[in-house]
């Protein structure tokens, strides 16, 4: 079914509208946004995070936990100053620091491929990068 009209019927002023009470929503709907996206870059940092230790970290996987298309995240993302690739970068640094100073693994055992399948003993996943950093005071292998 399609619906066809005259250009000019566009032009014409819609009956009963108000422009204060547009302005009113108008000024709801941009709180509420700010709401909703206000917080992104951490929300979408902390997601990063947590699939960095579990999966690829990719920005694909990030879309897919939020139920958005990959470039809506990253248009989001652009608005705030930032790239999904800036977040999860910032995720492996803060990794490899916590790595570097909570496990005794040394520069050359630090991860460089973030993408270990979560099948492997967990030994192998931390020196990857994909396990849950070991709690504090806590070595990799389990002893104080």
């Amino acid at each position: 079914m399609t619906l066809v009209f005259a250009a000019d019927w566009l032009l014409q002023p819609v009956p009963g509208a108000d422009p204060e009470t547009f302005r009113s929503l108008d000024a709801q709907i941009d709180d509420l946004s700010g709401r909703v996206y206000g917080d992104l870059p951490s929300r979408v940092r902390r997601i990063a995070c947590n699939l960095l230790h579990y999966g690829s970290g990719s920005l694909e996987e990030a879309a897919e936990v939020l139920s958005v298309h990959p470039r809506t995240l990253d248009r989001n993302l652009q608005r705030f100053g930032t790239t999904y690739r800036q977040l999860r970068d910032e995720c492996k640094q803060a990794l490899a620091s916590h790595l570097l100073v909570e496990t005794e693994l040394s520069i050359p055992e630090m991860p460089t491929d973030s993408t270990m399948p979560a099948s492997l003993p967990f030994p192998e996943r931390l020196a990857a990068g994909t396990a849950p950093p070991p709690q504090h005071g806590v070595r990799a292998d389990g002893r104080p």
